[in-house]
């Protein structure tokens, strides 16, 4: 199967084997004793990669239990607001595709992801195998000049790195993670938590 979009197919993702990432949030947990509303700051997540040449197409699929948001140096990739739709996370989570072609190039990229906690926190959706904080799942595969297969595949797993993040943002930050700036991950937690699947 495959998903179309921008005169380019992907291969899509329909059964559990397809994928090779793994859930990934912070540290941090939804405690409804403590605050019964929301008490954890929606989480960065960043993975810096090094590419040997400029591929010639990329697709990141991210599936996020709460919402999130996909950057790739710097620039907001999609244009949805509160992505992926709003479903019942105890049953399923949910995945988009994105176009990450002309985002990435030769040497060091940045992707980013923004997590927000959503609904997902709530008691109606609290299931036994997953914790109360908002998680992603996502795994690019990148196509360089000539490859009929992916050549490289970028997943989430324990080595990418976690910022938290409040609502209130530095006014330097607000409205883009522009390409320029910077976000200080000197004081960023090592790792990000792997759930156990």
């Amino acid at each position: 199967m495959a998903i179309f979009f921008e005169d380019k197919f992907f291969d899509r993702l329909t059964n559990q084997s397809d994928w090779s990432a793994e859930w990934i949030g912070s540290d941090e947990i939804f405690d409804p004793e403590t605050e019964p509303d929301c008490n954890i700051s929606d989480p960065w997540l960043r993975k810096t990669v090094v590419l040997d040449r400029t591929p010639e197409k990329a697709v990141m699929f991210a599936a996020s239990v709460g919402y999130h948001e996909l950057y790739v140096n710097g620039v907001r990739i999609g244009e949805d607001v509160l992505a992926p739709a709003v479903t019942d996370h105890s049953r399923r989570a949910r995945y988009v595709a994105y176009d990450i072609s002309s985002h990435l190039r030769k040497g060091e990229n940045v992707i980013g992801i923004w997590l927000g906690a959503s609904w997902s926190i709530y008691a109606a959706y609290k299931t036994d195998d997953k914790p109360q904080t908002p998680l992603v799942m996502a795994q690019a595969d990148i196509y360089f000049r000539g490859d009929a297969m992916a050549s490289r595949r970028i997943v989430t797993d324990g080595t990418w790195k976690t910022l938290p993040r409040t609502v209130s943002l530095p006014s330097s930050m607000r409205n883009s993670w522009r390409p320029g700036a910077r976000m200080n991950f000197a004081h960023s937690r090592p790792k990000c938590s792997v759930i156990p699947s």
